[in-house]
């Protein structure tokens, strides 16, 4: 089974995302890696 199938095991899941460019790249640049290290998948 894969992480995604694994979230969704439980038929609920809280998909985050982020709007690229907003407010600059440089906070989208930021955002992204930290986001993953939070388990963003």
């Amino acid at each position: 089974m894969n992480r995604i199938q694994e979230v969704f095991e439980n038929k609920k899941a809280f998909i985050p995302f982020i709007t690229a460019g907003d407010p600059d790249l440089r906070v989208t640049e930021e955002l992204v890696p930290a986001m993953a290290e939070a388990g963003a998948i």
